[in-house]
Parts: C-alpha cells; sequence; structure tokens
C-alpha cells in the first residue's frame, strides 16, 4: 500500500506493507524510514526488506531531488568533467524536510491509517548517504542513519566531523561500502574506503553505535541489496 504526496516538486511515496492492516498493526506506532533517492527501485527495496522479514516500519521514498545540490553540504567542484558542480544546498533541503514533508507524513499516517511514528530514521545510497550522516548534526529528528556507499570522499567532510558535534538523538549509524569502489582513476573518488572507515571511527569516538560493513562489487552494484541490508541493522535495535 502507498500513498503519494507532492510538496516543493518533491515527490514523497510513504509505503508500507498490507499484512500490517491484516495483523492489526495501524493504531500504532512504528518507526518511520526516510530515503532520498533518484535511482533505486523501491519496490525491490521493500521486496528485498521482506525476504529478511523486517516490514513493521513505514517506508518514506524523497525523488525528484537535484542530487548534486540538494545533497551536497557545501560547494564544491565537479568530480567529473561532464557532470556538474556541488551547489551545497543540503541544510535547504533539510529545511524542507523537517519544517515541511515530515509534518505532512505525520498528517497522512495519523489521519488515514491512525499511525504515530514511533522514530526517524534516515538512509541514502551514494550521496544521499552522505547527507543523511550530515542530518545526523544538523537536526534532533533522526535516531538512527544509513550511509549506504555514501560519499564520504566529498571534500572536507572528514574534518567537518571531526570538528563538529553530533546530535545526541543519534544513536545508532550504519556505514557500508563495496570493495571495488577505490579502484577508480579518479583522484577524489578513489579515497572513499580509506575516508569511510576514518569517519566510522570519529563517530564511534563521539559515543554513537556504528557499524561498518563490506560488499562485494563496485559504487553500482545491488543498491537495493545494500539498503535492505542497511535497513536489516537498523531495525534490529531499539
Amino acid at each position: 500500500m502507498k500513498e503519494s504526496i507532492c510538496i516543493e516538486n518533491k515527490e514523497i511515496t510513504i509505503y508500507f506493507e498490507n499484512k500490517l492492516l491484516e495483523n492489526k498493526l495501524l493504531e500504532k506506532k512504528l518507526p518511520v524510514i526516510i530515503c532520498n533517492s533518484n535511482y533505486e527501485n523501491k519496490e525491490k527495496l521493500l521486496s528485498e526488506c521482506n525476504k529478511m522479514q523486517y516490514s513493521n516500519f513505514v517506508f518514506v521514498s524523497i525523488s525528484n531531488i537535484n542530487w548534486n545540490d540538494d545533497l551536497s553540504p557545501w560547494y564544491m567542484k565537479k568530480t567529473y568533467s561532464k557532470d556538474s558542480d556541488y551547489l551545497g544546498k543540503a541544510d535547504d533541503f533539510l529545511y524542507l524536510i523537517t519544517n515541511k514533508i515530515m509534518p505532512q507524513i505525520e498528517k497522512t499516517l495519523l489521519e488515514k491509517y491512525k499511525i504515530t511514528p514511533e522514530y526517524y530514521s534516515i538512509i541514502g545510497y551514494s550521496l544521499a548517504g552522505l547527507f543523511a550522516l550530515y542530518c545526523g548534526f544538523k537536526t534532533d529528528k533522526f535516531k538512527k542513519i544509513a550511509s549506504v556507499s555514501g560519499s564520504m570522499w566529498f571534500e572536507n567532510f572528514e574534518k567537518f566531523v571531526q570538528e563538529n558535534d553530533i546530535n545526541s538523538n543519534v544513536k545508532k549509524i550504519y556505514f557500508s561500502l563495496g570493495n571495488k569502489e577505490k579502484q577508480t582513476n579518479n583522484p577524489i573518488l578513489k579515497n572513499v574506503e580509506e575516508k569511510t572507515i576514518v569517519i566510522e571511527k570519529i563517530i564511534e569516538s563521539k559515543g554513537v553505535e556504528t557499524t561498518f560493513e563490506m560488499n562485494n562489487g563496485n559504487h553500482f552494484a545491488q543498491p537495493e541489496e545494500r539498503l535492505a541490508k542497511a535497513i536489516k541493522w537498523l531495525q534490529n535495535f531499539f
């Protein structure tokens, strides 16, 4: 079952399994997982979650994102000649999520299905994974975070993580990467594995429970499966 909403040209789709109705899990509190994505197959992702028997949550997909702009924390020059610069509008996008999208999610869930969010998680793949982690430093709205094949190579992000405090409401953070992602000639992206491991250790030192999982393949291998594994880890903790 799903509900679709459009807010400021962003497409928001709220998914939950029909068996929640069958098991009378409505009229209760459920975790809400927000995923920013323009590319992943959401139905396939939820199918992977069902295989793992982790479906008692509400999944919210936000798409039609200006990828290099909305998800980047500050300006950075493009990493490929055919790409575009990163314009650093993450704070604006996060404001939209927390002040307009999340209230509408809550209104829709409560009025139509009598669901109240138990807590929020935010997850993302690639640059959306970087954005998810950035949110943990900028707002108290998220209890759990997953950065899947996150763009930890982003200029000065390691320094940002080192010099800033993550919000005390963040309890769990999941990192993962493909074991071939560092195998690139791009001088910036080739540091992704080293940067991810360092950043995970920095955050762990700040008192947040973290894990790092290595997957087989390059950056584009099995994104839905990797995201489902992240959800499984997050859902193991309450």
